[in-house]
C-alpha cells in the first residue's frame, strides 16, 4: 500500500536513483527477491514429454507421456491457464483459478508459475491448493511497492511448495491472489503448474 495522503512516505534507499520507478518483483525456488531483473528459472532436471491441451478461457488439462525406461514409470503432467481476472483491492477473499489434472499418482516434484501484473506487489498474498485442499503460501506480502509480482518455484527444498509433495495428482488444482491493501490494483494474468509423478 502507498502512503496515505499528509503522511510521510519513507526515504529513498541507499543507492537508488531518484526518479526511478521500481522494476517487477521476481522470486524462485532460491527466494531472492530480485527486482530490475529477471533470474535464471530452475529447471526440474530431466523430465518425461507432454502436450497440452487448450480449452475454455485459456486453461489448458494436462496431458502426460511416461518416461522411458523399465521399471516405475513417472509421468509428467502440465497445465496452464490464463484468466486476465482483476484483483480487488482491500479484500482478503481475492480471487481464485483453477486448473484440472488428470493422472494416476501422486506429486513427486512441482514447479508453479504465476504472473501479476500489481502496482503494490507487497498489498499481494498467493497460495495454491491441491485437490484434497492442503495449501502451499507462494507470497506472503513481501516486495514493498515493487510493480507486478512473477513467480518461479519448485519443490525442490527447502521450497514453499513442500506441503504438497505427496499430494495425489488428478482434480482440481486452484490458485488463489488477494490484494490485502488500498488504492493500489492489479490483475492475475497466468499460471501454470507441471508435476512429475510417484506412481
Amino acid at each position: 500500500m502507498r502512503p496515505a495522503a499528509g503522511r510521510r512516505a519513507p526515504g529513498p534507499r541507499a543507492g537508488a536513483q531518484p526518479g526511478r520507478r521500481r522494476g517487477p518483483l521476481h522470486r524462485d525456488s532460491r527466494d531472492g527477491a530480485v527486482p530490475h531483473h529477471r533470474p535464471r528459472l530452475p529447471r526440474l532436471g530431466r523430465l518425461g514429454l507432454g502436450a497440452d491441451d487448450l480449452g475454455d478461457r485459456g486453461a489448458r488439462r494436462g496431458h502426460h507421456l511416461p518416461r522411458g525406461g523399465g521399471g516405475v514409470q513417472n509421468l509428467v503432467v502440465r497445465g496452464a491457464s490464463s484468466p486476465a481476472v482483476a484483483i480487488p483491492e482491500d479484500r482478503p477473499e481475492g480471487v481464485g483459478d483453477v486448473i484440472t489434472l488428470e493422472g494416476a499418482g501422486t506429486v513427486s516434484t512441482l514447479r508453479v508459475t504465476v504472473s501479476i501484473t500489481h502496482t503494490y506487489a507487497g498489498d499481494l498474498r498467493v497460495a495454491l491448493l491441491s485437490p484434497t485442499g492442503k495449501r502451499a503460501v507462494l507470497h506472503n506480502r513481501s516486495g514493498g511497492e515493487a510493480d507486478d509480482l512473477h513467480l518461479d518455484l519448485t519443490s525442490e527444498p527447502p521450497s514453499l511448495l513442500a506441503p504438497l509433495v505427496g499430494q495425489p495428482v488428478a482434480g482440481l488444482w486452484r490458485l488463489t491472489v488477494s490484494d490485502n491493501a488500498a488504492r493500489d490494483t492489479g490483475t492475475l494474468d497466468s499460471w501454470a503448474i507441471e508435476i512429475q509423478t510417484a506412481t
